[in-house]
């Protein structure tokens, strides 16, 4: 009888430790996982910095009046011509 309990026990002890084991690379994978995911959010709030920077300086009046004239080919109207509604 006591070397059928003692059996139990072990079986339950190999049970427990295949668990822990489990659990514990879950742990590290998920760890893993936030880590990669702060790295990716720090790497987007720097792009987010920089492109701020660039469209600040995209609405600048000179810069839309350089695209302007540059990739659409508009020029600024005389001054006597007016158009009406």
């Amino acid at each position: 009888m006591l070397k059928i309990v003692a059996g139990i026990f072990l079986v339950i002890s190999m049970l427990c430790a295949v668990v822990v084991t489990n659990q514990s690379f879950t742990a590290r994978t998920l760890y893993a996982e936030v880590e990669n995911a702060y790295q990716q959010q720090l790497r987007l709030e720097k792009l987010k910095g920089q492109l701020r920077i660039e469209h600040s300086t995209w609405v600048t009046p000179a810069e839309i009046e350089q695209r302007a004239r540059g990739e659409l080919g508009m020029v600024a109207p005389e001054e006597r011509v007016t158009i009406r509604f």
